[in-house]
Protein backbone atom coordinates (compact mmCIF):
# COMPACT_ATOMS: atom_id res chain seq x y z
CA UNK A 1 0.00 0.00 0.00
CA UNK A 2 2.70 2.48 0.62
CA UNK A 3 3.77 1.89 -2.75
CA UNK A 4 0.82 3.12 -4.13
CA UNK A 5 0.52 5.96 -1.58
CA UNK A 6 4.64 7.11 -2.55
CA UNK A 7 3.58 7.32 -5.84
CA UNK A 8 0.77 9.45 -5.31
CA UNK A 9 2.58 11.57 -3.30
CA UNK A 10 5.39 11.79 -6.26
CA UNK A 11 2.39 12.71 -8.91
CA UNK A 12 1.13 15.47 -6.49
CA UNK A 13 4.31 17.28 -5.87
CA UNK A 14 5.67 17.07 -9.11
CA UNK A 15 3.44 19.98 -10.49
CA UNK A 16 3.41 22.26 -7.24
CA UNK A 17 7.06 22.08 -7.40
CA UNK A 18 7.34 22.78 -11.18
CA UNK A 19 6.28 26.30 -9.85
CA UNK A 20 8.56 28.28 -8.19
CA UNK A 21 6.10 29.06 -4.91
CA UNK A 22 5.46 25.37 -4.76
CA UNK A 23 9.50 25.28 -4.77
CA UNK A 24 9.66 28.39 -1.75
CA UNK A 25 6.97 26.79 -0.01
CA UNK A 26 8.78 23.51 0.57
CA UNK A 27 12.01 25.31 2.02
CA UNK A 28 9.77 27.48 4.74
CA UNK A 29 8.30 24.24 5.33
CA UNK A 30 12.03 22.27 5.84
CA UNK A 31 13.15 25.12 7.86
CA UNK A 32 9.85 25.63 10.36
CA UNK A 33 9.73 21.41 10.84
CA UNK A 34 13.38 22.12 12.40
CA UNK A 35 11.58 24.14 14.81
CA UNK A 36 9.12 21.59 15.51
CA UNK A 37 11.74 19.03 15.97
CA UNK A 38 13.90 21.13 18.04
CA UNK A 39 10.58 21.62 20.67
CA UNK A 40 10.11 18.11 20.37
CA UNK A 41 14.02 17.40 21.66
CA UNK A 42 12.87 20.24 24.25
CA UNK A 43 10.16 18.73 26.06
CA UNK A 44 11.14 14.71 25.43
CA UNK A 45 14.67 15.27 26.49
CA UNK A 46 18.18 14.39 24.33
CA UNK A 47 21.17 12.19 25.52
CA UNK A 48 24.60 13.90 25.31
CA UNK A 49 27.47 12.40 27.83
CA UNK A 50 27.64 9.29 29.27
CA UNK A 51 27.46 10.78 32.19
CA UNK A 52 23.45 11.51 31.50
CA UNK A 53 20.83 8.59 31.22
CA UNK A 54 21.56 7.11 28.04
CA UNK A 55 18.91 6.36 25.33
CA UNK A 56 18.93 7.64 21.86
CA UNK A 57 16.69 10.88 21.10
CA UNK A 58 13.70 10.60 19.25
CA UNK A 59 11.71 14.09 19.79
CA UNK A 60 8.45 13.30 18.06
CA UNK A 61 9.32 10.97 15.92
CA UNK A 62 8.44 6.46 16.44
CA UNK A 63 11.93 6.34 17.09
CA UNK A 64 15.65 7.68 16.50
CA UNK A 65 16.17 6.23 13.23
CA UNK A 66 13.25 7.98 11.57
CA UNK A 67 14.81 11.17 13.46
CA UNK A 68 18.21 10.20 11.58
CA UNK A 69 16.88 9.61 8.28
CA UNK A 70 14.56 13.03 8.67
CA UNK A 71 18.14 14.96 9.43
CA UNK A 72 19.18 13.23 6.10
CA UNK A 73 16.90 14.21 4.04
CA UNK A 74 16.53 17.44 5.07
CA UNK A 75 19.70 18.01 4.39
CA UNK A 76 19.27 16.64 1.07
CA UNK A 77 16.76 19.26 0.38
CA UNK A 78 18.36 22.19 1.48
CA UNK A 79 21.51 21.31 -0.75
CA UNK A 80 19.25 21.36 -3.94
CA UNK A 81 17.88 24.82 -2.65
CA UNK A 82 21.87 25.85 -2.34
CA UNK A 83 22.59 24.44 -6.22
CA UNK A 84 19.55 25.78 -7.07
CA UNK A 85 21.17 29.48 -5.76
CA UNK A 86 17.55 29.56 -3.94
CA UNK A 87 19.68 29.96 -0.95
CA UNK A 88 23.39 31.29 0.03
CA UNK A 89 25.70 29.14 1.34
CA UNK A 90 25.83 30.76 4.94
CA UNK A 91 21.75 29.86 5.09
CA UNK A 92 22.61 26.32 4.08
CA UNK A 93 25.72 25.82 6.44
CA UNK A 94 22.98 26.81 9.40
CA UNK A 95 20.62 24.42 7.79
CA UNK A 96 23.21 21.70 8.08
CA UNK A 97 24.52 21.93 11.49
CA UNK A 98 21.22 21.46 13.15
CA UNK A 99 20.68 18.48 10.84
CA UNK A 100 23.81 17.12 11.52
CA UNK A 101 23.70 17.63 15.40
CA UNK A 102 19.91 16.07 15.21
CA UNK A 103 21.90 12.65 13.46
CA UNK A 104 24.18 12.50 16.02
CA UNK A 105 21.78 13.01 18.98
CA UNK A 106 19.39 9.91 17.19
CA UNK A 107 22.57 7.84 17.11
CA UNK A 108 21.95 6.78 13.91
CA UNK A 109 25.32 5.56 12.40
CA UNK A 110 23.51 5.55 9.18
CA UNK A 111 22.57 8.74 9.43
CA UNK A 112 25.66 10.67 11.06
CA UNK A 113 27.59 8.75 8.29
CA UNK A 114 25.29 9.81 5.52
CA UNK A 115 25.09 13.42 6.44
CA UNK A 116 29.03 13.82 6.56
CA UNK A 117 29.08 13.07 2.56
CA UNK A 118 27.51 16.36 1.65
CA UNK A 119 30.55 18.43 2.99
CA UNK A 120 33.13 15.58 2.09
CA UNK A 121 32.08 15.90 -1.66
CA UNK A 122 31.70 20.03 -1.07
CA UNK A 123 35.10 19.81 -0.31
CA UNK A 124 36.47 17.51 -3.07
CA UNK A 125 34.86 19.90 -4.98
CA UNK A 126 36.77 22.59 -4.23
CA UNK A 127 40.20 21.15 -4.58
CA UNK A 128 38.91 19.69 -7.95
CA UNK A 129 38.01 22.94 -9.22
CA UNK A 130 41.30 23.94 -10.65
CA UNK A 131 39.73 26.99 -12.36
CA UNK A 132 39.23 28.99 -8.79
CA UNK A 133 42.11 29.17 -6.95
CA UNK A 134 40.03 30.44 -3.99
CA UNK A 135 37.68 27.36 -4.10
CA UNK A 136 40.57 24.95 -4.21
CA UNK A 137 41.90 27.30 -1.22
CA UNK A 138 38.83 27.14 0.84
CA UNK A 139 38.16 23.17 0.10
CA UNK A 140 42.07 22.33 1.29
CA UNK A 141 41.76 24.76 4.51
CA UNK A 142 38.50 22.90 5.38
CA UNK A 143 40.28 19.92 4.87
CA UNK A 144 43.04 20.75 6.69
CA UNK A 145 40.72 21.52 9.53
CA UNK A 146 39.08 18.13 9.95
CA UNK A 147 42.41 16.65 9.74
CA UNK A 148 43.67 18.56 12.53
CA UNK A 149 40.69 17.22 14.54
CA UNK A 150 41.16 13.43 13.34
CA UNK A 151 44.55 14.00 14.81
CA UNK A 152 44.06 15.96 17.83
CA UNK A 153 40.67 13.40 18.56
CA UNK A 154 43.60 10.51 17.62
CA UNK A 155 46.11 11.72 20.76
CA UNK A 156 43.81 12.56 23.02
CA UNK A 157 44.39 16.60 23.15
CA UNK A 158 40.67 16.55 22.05
CA UNK A 159 38.54 14.46 24.66
CA UNK A 160 35.33 13.13 23.30
CA UNK A 161 35.12 10.07 24.61
CA UNK A 162 32.30 11.82 27.51
CA UNK A 163 30.04 11.99 24.26
CA UNK A 164 27.41 9.15 23.69
CA UNK A 165 27.97 9.36 19.83
CA UNK A 166 31.50 8.53 20.67
CA UNK A 167 30.68 4.91 22.22
CA UNK A 168 28.33 4.27 19.60
CA UNK A 169 30.46 4.88 16.84
CA UNK A 170 33.47 2.85 18.71
CA UNK A 171 30.64 0.22 19.29
CA UNK A 172 30.24 -0.56 15.58
CA UNK A 173 33.34 -2.89 16.03
CA UNK A 174 31.58 -5.65 18.62
CA UNK A 175 27.82 -4.74 17.54
CA UNK A 176 25.93 -7.58 14.48
CA UNK A 177 23.18 -5.86 13.76
CA UNK A 178 25.89 -3.82 10.60
CA UNK A 179 26.23 -7.09 8.85
CA UNK A 180 24.16 -7.39 5.59
CA UNK A 181 22.48 -10.54 6.44
CA UNK A 182 21.22 -9.29 9.57
CA UNK A 183 19.39 -6.95 7.81
CA UNK A 184 17.50 -9.12 5.20
CA UNK A 185 19.89 -9.13 1.95
CA UNK A 186 19.70 -13.40 2.65
CA UNK A 187 15.86 -13.76 2.50
CA UNK A 188 16.35 -13.30 -1.25
CA UNK A 189 19.05 -15.14 -1.98
CA UNK A 190 17.95 -18.42 -0.21
CA UNK A 191 14.18 -18.03 -2.21
CA UNK A 192 13.48 -20.02 -5.11
CA UNK A 193 13.90 -18.97 -9.00
CA UNK A 194 9.93 -17.98 -8.94
CA UNK A 195 10.18 -16.45 -5.99
CA UNK A 196 13.31 -14.37 -7.27
CA UNK A 197 11.49 -13.14 -10.08
CA UNK A 198 8.09 -12.24 -9.29
CA UNK A 199 8.72 -11.83 -5.08
CA UNK A 200 7.99 -13.71 -1.72
CA UNK A 201 6.04 -10.89 -0.30
CA UNK A 202 6.18 -8.31 2.42
CA UNK A 203 4.42 -10.86 4.80
CA UNK A 204 6.49 -13.50 3.91
CA UNK A 205 10.12 -12.46 3.41
CA UNK A 206 9.16 -11.19 7.53
CA UNK A 207 8.56 -14.83 8.45
CA UNK A 208 11.70 -15.66 7.00
CA UNK A 209 13.26 -13.24 8.91
CA UNK A 210 12.45 -14.18 12.40
CA UNK A 211 9.19 -12.01 11.83
CA UNK A 212 11.52 -8.89 10.92
CA UNK A 213 11.32 -6.60 7.82
CA UNK A 214 13.88 -6.06 5.52
CA UNK A 215 16.29 -3.52 6.10
CA UNK A 216 17.21 -2.09 2.96
CA UNK A 217 15.66 0.46 0.85
CA UNK A 218 17.01 -1.57 -2.33
CA UNK A 219 16.22 -5.22 -1.07
CA UNK A 220 13.25 -4.76 0.47
CA UNK A 221 11.06 -3.67 -2.97
CA UNK A 222 13.47 -6.64 -4.66
CA UNK A 223 12.68 -9.03 -1.89
CA UNK A 224 9.19 -8.64 -1.94
CA UNK A 225 8.28 -8.03 -5.74
CA UNK A 226 10.94 -9.56 -7.14
CA UNK A 227 13.62 -8.98 -9.93
CA UNK A 228 9.65 -7.46 -11.56
CA UNK A 229 8.21 -5.34 -9.39
CA UNK A 230 11.84 -4.47 -7.32
CA UNK A 231 13.62 -4.12 -11.00
CA UNK A 232 11.13 -1.24 -11.93
CA UNK A 233 11.79 0.30 -8.41
CA UNK A 234 15.70 0.20 -9.19
CA UNK A 235 15.13 1.82 -12.47
CA UNK A 236 13.09 4.68 -10.90
CA UNK A 237 16.18 5.30 -8.35
CA UNK A 238 18.45 5.41 -11.47
CA UNK A 239 16.19 7.52 -12.89
CA UNK A 240 16.11 9.84 -10.41
CA UNK A 241 19.95 9.85 -10.07
CA UNK A 242 19.68 10.88 -13.35
CA UNK A 243 18.19 13.46 -13.38
CA UNK A 244 19.99 15.08 -10.36
CA UNK A 245 22.86 14.78 -12.15
CA UNK A 246 21.32 16.14 -15.23
CA UNK A 247 20.56 19.47 -12.79
CA UNK A 248 23.74 19.65 -10.55
CA UNK A 249 26.40 17.63 -12.29
CA UNK A 250 28.34 15.28 -10.96
CA UNK A 251 29.91 16.77 -7.87
CA UNK A 252 26.00 17.91 -7.38
CA UNK A 253 24.02 15.01 -7.87
CA UNK A 254 26.29 13.06 -5.44
CA UNK A 255 25.86 15.40 -2.75
CA UNK A 256 21.97 15.04 -3.47
CA UNK A 257 21.47 11.60 -3.72
CA UNK A 258 24.08 9.82 -2.24
CA UNK A 259 23.11 10.47 1.08
CA UNK A 260 20.12 8.91 0.38
CA UNK A 261 21.56 6.09 -1.33
CA UNK A 262 24.25 5.36 1.63
CA UNK A 263 21.48 5.40 4.54
CA UNK A 264 19.27 2.91 2.07
CA UNK A 265 21.91 0.03 2.04
CA UNK A 266 20.89 -0.87 5.90
CA UNK A 267 17.26 1.08 6.19
CA UNK A 268 14.19 0.89 4.36
CA UNK A 269 13.74 4.49 3.68
CA UNK A 270 11.47 4.03 0.56
CA UNK A 271 8.18 4.33 3.45
CA UNK A 272 9.26 7.68 4.37
CA UNK A 273 6.58 10.49 2.80
CA UNK A 274 9.74 13.17 2.84
CA UNK A 275 12.02 11.14 0.12
CA UNK A 276 9.05 11.10 -2.33
CA UNK A 277 8.83 15.06 -1.99
CA UNK A 278 12.69 15.73 -2.40
CA UNK A 279 12.43 12.96 -5.58
CA UNK A 280 9.30 15.35 -6.82
CA UNK A 281 11.73 18.29 -6.20
CA UNK A 282 14.80 17.18 -8.23
CA UNK A 283 12.76 15.37 -11.29
CA UNK A 284 10.80 19.26 -11.34
CA UNK A 285 14.19 21.56 -11.20
CA UNK A 286 15.44 18.83 -13.86
CA UNK A 287 12.68 19.71 -16.10
CA UNK A 288 13.03 23.36 -15.61
CA UNK A 289 16.61 22.81 -16.54
CA UNK A 290 15.84 20.94 -19.38
CA UNK A 291 13.45 23.40 -20.56
CA UNK A 292 15.61 26.15 -20.13
CA UNK A 293 18.70 24.55 -21.98
CA UNK A 294 16.16 23.90 -24.76
CA UNK A 295 14.73 27.95 -24.82
CA UNK A 296 18.79 28.94 -24.66
CA UNK A 297 19.33 26.82 -27.80
CA UNK A 298 16.30 28.10 -30.12
CA UNK A 299 16.85 30.47 -32.91
CA UNK A 300 16.77 33.89 -32.01
CA UNK A 301 13.57 36.16 -33.03
CA UNK A 302 14.07 37.27 -36.67
CA UNK A 303 11.19 38.71 -38.13
CA UNK A 304 13.24 38.94 -41.84
CA UNK A 305 12.86 35.67 -42.03
CA UNK A 306 9.29 35.51 -41.04
CA UNK A 307 9.69 34.17 -37.52
CA UNK A 308 9.71 35.80 -34.13
CA UNK A 309 8.63 39.04 -33.02
CA UNK A 310 11.18 42.02 -32.94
Amino acid sequence: MHVLFAFTLFHMCLPFFRQMKGRRTLLYASVCSLLVVAVGLIINGYSIYNVDFKYRTVGFFNNPNQLGYYSVIIVCIVTVFMLNRSINFLDFSVVYMACAGLAILSLSKAAIFSVLVVPIIFVAERMYDHRNNLSAIAGMGVAGLILVGILGIDLGIIDISDLVVYDRIIDMRSEQDTSLAVRGYSVFFEADVIEMIFGIGSYESAVRHNYAEIHSTFMAPITYYGLVGGGLFLAFILQWVWRAKRAFGWWGGGMVCLPILLYGVTHDGGRASLLWVLVALIFAISERRGFSRIQRDEPKPCPELGYGRA
